[in-house]
């Protein structure tokens, strides 16, 4: 069966049916008229988009199937200059704002074996993104010169998981996991650390950057009130080829200059290496319970990996409580619960900010860092309603 549609911000076209007896698809294609539509009610930024996406699934057998789906976007914002001069409003949006383009796609199969009462899953997919932002003075084109923003920023991911679900007598379900996946960047936007004279934290683009890793899963499910869950990840993140920028001060803190340090590969702020989450639920008779723990591993708060400049590892627990009735005439549902935040009154800090200087001989670097101290133990209590 097909579908054709138009609406006021777009066209589309969409179709699903079988291929022979095992195998069925559907895809669908989405072009957007918005640009026509925002020019006519005299808007100064014109947006236009088209996407599509299509996925074939078949039984290859009667244990096994095999599932392939892509999708893939392209979205672009171009300036209304036509209404340049014509109020202060358009002007200062058109002033600003650049043109965007943005690329998209993913690609993905699937293949899936049911051997009974184990389900094995099998997935590999990559996900590209191209993000181009252009900007010129006063919106003309017709010099370089005139240029005062070009931006371009590329991130692609391959991913590749696998999972089994088992169920043994008694109504125990086992489910463990494993992915892999590998994540490379051009002019990726990084934390520095810094901050800047509002406190916001500021960020840089990297030209050559990577984030690989490994994560491990564990669901267990022995009866209907108790189930665990554990997931460890093990990840390398790397800025290739790194420049750290240091500025020199005077005795007066007047800046002198910048200096330039290269490093070989260096550690993406603020990414740990280890990350370890672990989750006990139980439920028994509107009763819910759940213990959840999470285990961070160092961090460097600058992306020049400076010991000096690093977050503690840290282990902390929050334990829920909720228990949930049903009155007959107040409303449908209501829970009544408490939240036990740093269960075991960890004493820790999980953000903050650093930099780094010179005096004005150069000879002596001076590291800087200020710590986001959290709380220790503390309760929270909440009331929802449901009607």
């Amino acid at each position: 069966t097909f579908k054709a549609t138009l609406g006021a911000s777009e066209a589309a076209l969409s179709g699903s049916g079988h291929i022979g007896e095992k195998t069925t698809y559907l895809f669908s294609l989405r072009q957007s008229h918005l640009q026509l539509l925002f020019k006519m009610i005299g808007l100064p930024f014109l947006p236009n988009y088209i996407d599509g996406q299509f996925k074939v699934k078949t039984r290859l057998t009667p244990y096994d199937e095999l599932t392939v789906m892509a999708l893939a976007g392209v979205d672009r914002m171009e300036l209304n200059t036509d209404l340049a001069g014509e109020d202060e409003g358009s002007d200062y949006i058109l002033s600003y704002l650049p043109k965007i383009e943005q690329e998209t796609f993913t690609v993905g199969v699937s293949y899936r074996h049911y051997a009974g009462r184990h389900v094995q899953t099998y997935v590999l997919s990559h996900n590209y993104l191209n993000d181009k932002n252009l900007k010129y003075r006063n919106n003309d084109e017709s010099t370089e010169e005139n240029l005062t923003l070009r931006l371009r920023s590329t991130e692609q991911k391959t991913t590749f998981r696998a999972e089994n679900m088992t169920t043994l007598p008694g109504g125990w379900t086992l489910k463990e996991g494993a992915e892999l996946n590998y994540m490379d960047y051009t002019d990726q936007l990084v934390l520095t650390g810094a901050l800047n004279d509002i406190g916001e934290a500021l960020t840089e683009n990297v030209p050559d950057s990577y984030r690989m890793g490994i994560e491990l899963m564990l669901g267990i499910k022995p009866c209907k009130w108790f189930q665990w869950d554990i997931n460890a990840t093990w990840s390398k993140n790397r800025i290739k080829n790194f420049v750290e920028n240091i500025p020199i001060y005077d005795d007066d803190w007047n800046l002198l200059d910048v200096a330039s340090v290269s490093h070989k590969s260096t550690r993406i702020a603020f990414s740990p290496d280890f990350l370890l989450n672990n989750r006990f639920a139980f439920t028994y008779q509107g009763f819910e319970a759940s213990l959840q723990s999470q285990f961070v591993g160092k961090q460097y708060m600058t992306n020049a990996e400076v010991e000096a400049l690093t977050l503690d590892k840290y282990f902390v627990s929050n334990l829920n409580l909720a228990y949930t009735f049903k009155p007959r005439k107040v409303a449908k549902e209501i829970t009544l619960g408490v939240t036990v935040y740093n269960l075991f009154n960890e004493e820790y800090e999980n953000n903050g900010w650093a930099s780094s200087s010179y005096d004005k001989d150069v000879n002596h670097r001076i590291d800087s860092a200020g710590y986001a101290a959290q709380a220790g133990t503390n309760v929270m209590g909440h009331v929802s309603f449901r009607f």
